[in-house]
C-alpha cells in the first residue's frame, strides 16, 4: 500500500511511540471518514481542514518550463499575494504542496487587482475555474 496519508498516519504515529502498520492506518482513516476506499481523502476531511488537497492541473492546459514560471510577472503576481504557511514541503522533500484555497484566493485576487497581464487573464481565469471545481 503506497498512499501518502496513511504513510503519513504511519510516521505521525511513530514519532509519538504508537507503532502501526499501514494496514492498520488505512483502516482507522477509513473508518473514521478521513479517507476513501482508494485511498484519496473524503470531501468531509477536506472540507474540515482535517487534510490537504493536491492540485491536478486540467486536461488542456500545458506543463510549462518551471523556470519561465518562476520569472512570469503573472506568476509573481499570484505568488506575492500568498503567505509563506500555503506552501508544505512534501515527504520525499522534493516539492511542495500548495494550499488550494489560498491559491484560489491569491489568483482572485491578482485578477481584481488588473495585476495579471490581458495574455495571463485567461490563462489564470482557466486555472482558477478548474481548481474551484476541484475544491467544491
Amino acid at each position: 500500500m503506497n498512499n501518502s496519508l496513511v504513510q503519513q498516519t504511519v510516521n505521525m504515529m511513530k514519532k509519538i511511540g504508537v507503532t502501526m502498520s499501514e494496514q492498520e492506518a488505512y483502516q482507522e482513516l477509513l473508518k473514521n471518514n478521513f479517507i476513501k476506499p482508494n485511498g484519496k481523502p473524503t470531501e468531509w476531511a477536506i472540507e474540515n481542514g482535517l487534510v490537504g488537497v493536491e492540485y491536478n492541473y486540467p486536461n488542456g492546459l500545458q506543463d510549462t518550463n518551471e523556470n519561465e514560471d518562476a520569472t512570469d510577472p503573472d506568476f509573481q503576481a499570484v505568488l506575492h499575494r500568498m503567505n509563506p504557511d500555503d506552501f508544505k514541503l512534501n515527504e520525499k522533500g522534493d516539492d511542495y504542496y500548495i494550499n488550494a484555497h489560498s491559491l484560489a484566493n491569491a489568483i482572485k485576487s491578482a485578477l481584481n487587482e488588473n495585476a495579471i497581464s490581458k495574455q495571463g487573464r485567461s490563462k489564470y481565469k482557466q486555472v482558477l475555474k478548474e481548481l474551484e471545481s476541484q475544491l467544491n
